[in-house]
């Protein structure tokens, strides 16, 4: 299952790259290309959290709120390898 919070979900994705790194990674492929824009906005956490924790037990969200939680991964994703 998900995490039970956003907070844990974003802690996840980190540990997740950070251990990939120290294994000898230098890159990660995004597959954004192949299933849209390379445009990304900049939602905060604050429009995102709600988005998490209204799918995190299943559902599907609308392509809007797909589109702005990808946006948000993509740059949190970015920020904390960097």
């Amino acid at each position: 299952p998900l995490p039970a919070t956003f907070g844990e979900y974003l802690s996840f994705l980190t540990r997740t790259l950070e251990q990939n790194k120290r294994r000898g990674g230098v890159a990660v492929k995004f597959e954004a290309a192949y299933f849209r824009s390379l445009s990304f906005g900049d939602p905060g956490g604050q429009v995102v959290e709600p988005i998490y924790q209204k799918y995190r037990g299943g559902g599907v969200p609308t392509l809007d709120e797909y589109t702005l939680f990808q946006d948000f991964i993509f740059r949190q994703d970015l920020k904390s390898t960097l």
